[in-house]
């Protein structure tokens, strides 16, 4: 019995290590997830929220793009390379269009094509009632490029994929 106790207590040791591994220092895959789970959040509107708690939003929304941030979404007429400051003031645009708002994520495809880049393709999808009351429903393929600066990941571009209808 003594020689099965000490194999046992290393490997439950073993695996609480590499448990503790995974909880603590996720790969890069799953922060930059955690970076469209933020975008997420932070766009989400919910019917009667306070103006204090939008700009509060708009300014964390804001803290996930570099810079600069080149948007290509030629079917909504949107093309150029923004400032970050720019991006918050389209954003709230955007959202003041809105009773209800919510973005999700979905399908995620993440490539590193070179050291501190990551190239994404994702699927979103926008939810929501307008003010006018008309529901929305739309989903959109998107490629995105991130760029890691001291340990987080920043969007530097934002591209819609225009699918095909059958």
């Amino acid at each position: 019995m003594v020689k099965w106790k000490y194999p046992i207590v290393a490997a439950l040791i073993l695996l609480a290590g590499i448990w503790l591994i995974r909880v603590f220092w996720p790969s890069e895959e799953k922060r930059i997830q955690r970076a469209f789970d933020s975008l997420a959040e932070y766009a989400r509107k919910s019917e009667g929220e306070a103006p204090l708690t939008a700009i509060q939003k708009i300014q964390r929304l804001q803290s996930l793009f570099g810079e600069t941030c080149e948007l290509q979404f030629p079917t909504y007429g949107i093309s150029g390379s923004f400032a970050r400051q720019d991006l918050s003031l389209m954003a709230a645009r955007g959202r003041a269009h809105f009773q209800e708002l919510e973005l999700s994520f979905h399908d995620f495809s993440i490539s590193f094509p070179e050291k501190e880049m990551a190239s994404v393709t994702v699927t979103a999808r926008l939810r929501g009632r307008m003010v006018r009351g008309e529901a929305v429903d739309e989903p959109h393929e998107l490629r995105c490029h991130l760029r890691k600066i001291d340990g987080q990941w920043y969007f530097i571009r934002l591209e819609g994929v225009e699918v095909l209808k059958r």
